[in-house]
C-alpha cells in the first residue's frame, strides 16, 4: 500500500483511474511475457518505480519491448534479458523503441572505429540499463572527456572502451569524477613511486579503479601495508605487486591479510615465516588473493606424492619461496612434470629421487613441461657427442653432469643453440656458465663486431678471386644471427 501511495503522489491520475483498468494493464503485460520469466511481483516493482507502467495499455508496452528486441535480435538481444533490464529501468517499458534503438546505435556508430560493437555495447547496456535511455551525446562526452584528459599518459579510446564494457558504470559517470578518482590515488602514492601511466594500465585491467573513491583504494593499500610493516612489507613493494595484479587495490585489507596469515600459520612448523612468504607474494601477487586452502593443497599434494623419494615439506617450501609460482602451481601438474622426465630417462639410470634433488636447486623445473626439459637434455647431449662439453661420452656422464648443473636445462632452445654456435665460431668449449649477454658479446666480437649497441654494417664480397673471404663470411653469419634473434642488435 505504502509503495502504491508514493507512486500515486507522483502520478495523481492513479487515484482517479478505475482499479479494474489499472489491474488489467498490469496483468495484460505479465500474461504476455510470462513465458519469458516476467512475474507479477517483479513487474509491480518496476511499476512502482515508474508509475506510467500502471496507466499505459498493455499493447503499447508490449510493442515497445518487442520492437527493441526484434531490432537487435541478430546481435543476441533476447526478450528475457531485455525484460530483466526493464525491471531495473522501467522507462524501457514506455519509451518508444525508435528512441532506445537510436540511443544504442548512435554510441556504437561513434566508437565503432575504436572497436566497439553493437553486441558488446548491448551486453553492457543489459548490465547498466541506463545506457538504453541516456542521451548518446552525454555518454560519448563521458568517454571522450576521460580519454582526452589522460591521452598524454597513454590512455586510448580503444583501451578505455574495453574497460567501460567490463565496468559499465564508466559510461554513465561524469569525467571529472573519474579523473578525480584516478588522480587522487596517484597523487597520494606518488612519493612511493606510483606513476600515472602504470596505474592507468592497471585500471584498464581492473576498471573498478576508475570508479571507486580514492579514499577506499588508499585505505585498502595502507591497511595491508601497516599490518605487515613489521614483517618487511613496504608501500612501494606492495604497490608494485598491486600494479601487476590490480584487484589488490580493490579488495578489503582483512581479506588479504587473512589469506597471507592462514598459509603462514599452516606451514609455520615447516619453517615458513611471514617475512619470507610476503617476499614471495610481492613477486607473485596472486598469493595475496588466492584462497589459502588452494595454495596449501598445491604444496601438500606434491610433498605427499614424493615423500617416499625424500622430499620434505620444509625443502619444497624453501623452493617455493625462491620460485613463488610453485605455490599456485597445481600439485598434479608439478607431479606430472617431475615423473615424466624421470620416466623418460629411467632406462639410462635417472631416478625420481635423484632428479628431485636437482630440481630443488632449480625450482623452476617443477613448472616446466616435460617435453621442453627432455628436448633441452637432448640438445645438451648433442653437444656432448660433438665433444663440446668437458665431460666423458655416454648417458651416465651426461645425467651426472645435468644433475650437478640443473640450471643448464632451463636455458631456452635458442639460448642453447646460441652457445653451440659460439663454440664452433670461437673454437672453445660450450660457455654454459656464462650469461647470454656475455656469450652474445663474445660471439659478436669474434665475428668482427665488438659493440652490439652499434648497427652491424654490411661487408660486400670482395671482387678479387684471390681475396680472403673470411671477413665477409663472418659478416654474413653475424647479420644472419641478428636477423634470426640469436644476437640482440641491429643491421644496416
Amino acid at each position: 500500500m505504502a509503495d502504491y501511495l508514493r507512486a500515486a503522489l507522483r502520478h495523481p491520475h492513479l487515484l482517479t483511474q478505475r482499479p479494474r483498468a489499472l489491474i488489467g494493464n498490469i496483468e495484460g503485460v505479465v500474461r504476455h511475457f510470462a513465458a519469458e520469466g516476467l512475474t507479477t511481483r517483479n513487474y509491480l516493482k518496476a511499476a512502482v518505480k515508474g508509475p506510467n507502467v500502471f496507466s499505459q495499455i498493455p499493447e503499447t508496452l508490449i510493442a515497445n519491448i518487442e520492437g527493441v528486441v526484434k531490432h537487435f535480435a541478430a546481435e543476441g538481444l533476447t526478450t528475457r534479458n531485455y525484460l530483466q533490464a526493464a525491471i531495473e529501468q522501467p522507462s524501457l517499458f514506455y519509451q518508444s523503441p525508435e528512441t532506445l534503438i537510436s540511443n544504442i546505435e548512435c554510441v556504437v556508430r561513434q566508437f565503432a572505429p575504436e572497436g566497439l560493437t553493437t553486441h558488446a555495447y548491448l551486453q553492457a547496456a543489459l548490465n547498466q540499463p541506463q545506457l538504453f535511455h541516456q542521451k548518446p551525446e552525454t555518454l560519448v562526452d563521458n568517454i571522450e572527456g576521460v580519454v582526452k584528459h589522460f591521452a598524454a599518459e597513454g590512455l586510448t579510446t580503444h583501451n578505455y572502451l574495453r574497460a567501460a564494457v567490463k565496468k559499465t558504470s564508466v559510461f554513465c559517470q561524469k569525467p571529472e569524477t573519474l579523473i578525480g578518482n584516478v588522480e587522487g590515488v596517484v597523487k597520494h602514492f606518488a612519493v612511493e613511486g606510483l606513476a600515472m601511466r602504470p596505474y592507468l594500465e592497471a585500471a584498464i585491467k581492473q576498471p573498478q579503479l576508475v570508479c571507486q573513491s580514492p579514499a577506499t583504494i588508499i585505505a585498502n593499500i595502507e591497511g595491508v601495508v601497516s599490518h605487515f610493516a613489521a614483517k618487511g612489507l613496504t608501500t612501494r613493494n606492495y604497490l608494485r605487486a598491486a600494479i601487476k595484479k590490480p584487484s589488490g587495490f580493490c579488495q578489503k585489507p582483512e581479506t588479504l591479510i587473512g589469506n597471507i596469515e592462514s598459509v603462514v600459520e599452516h606451514f609455520a612448523s615447516e619453517g615458513l615465516t611471514a617475512r619470507d612468504y610476503l617476499r614471495a607474494a610481492v613477486k607473485q601477487p596472486q598469493l595475496f588473493y588466492q584462497k589459502p586452502t588452494t595454495l596449501i593443497g598445491n604444496i601438500e599434494g606434491v610433498v605427499e606424492r614424493f615423500a617416499g623419494e625424500g622430499l620434505a615439506a620444509r625443502d619444497y617450501l624453501r623452493s617455493a619461496v625462491r620460485q613463488p609460482s610453485l605455490f599456485c602451481l597445481k600439485a598434479e601438474t608439478a607431479i606430472r612434470n617431475i615423473e615424466a622426465v624421470a620416466k623418460h630417462f629411467a632406462p639410462d639410470g635417472l631416478t625420481v629421487a635423484a632428479y628431485l634433488q636437482a630440481v630443488l636447486h632449480q625450482p623452476s623445473l617443477f613448472g616446466q613441461r616435460p617435453s621442453t626439459i627432455i628436448g633441452h637434455i637432448n640438445l645438451i647431449e648433442s653437444l656432448q657427442q660433438q665433444g663440446l662439453l668437458p665431460i666423458e661420452q655416454g648417458k651416465p656422464a651426461l645425467l651426472a653432469f645435468i644433475l650437478k648443473n640443473p640450471s643448464f636445462i632451463v636455458l631456452s632452445d635458442s639460448n642453447l643453440h646460441l652457445r653451440e654456435i659460439a663454440t664452433h665460431a670461437t673454437d672453445s668449449s660450450v660457455p654454459l656458465r656464462a650469461s647470454r649477454k656475455d656469450v652474445e658479446s663474445h660471439l659478436a666480437a669474434a665475428l668482427g663486431h665488438p659493440d652490439l649497441k652499434m648497427a652491424a654494417p654490411k661487408i660486400d664480397r670482395p671482387d678479387s678471386p684471390d681475396a680472403d673471404l673470411g671477413q665477409h663470411a663472418k659478416n654474413l653469419l653475424l647479420r644472419a644471427l641478428i636477423r634470426e634473434g640469436y644476437l640482440k642488435g641491429k643491421t644496416r
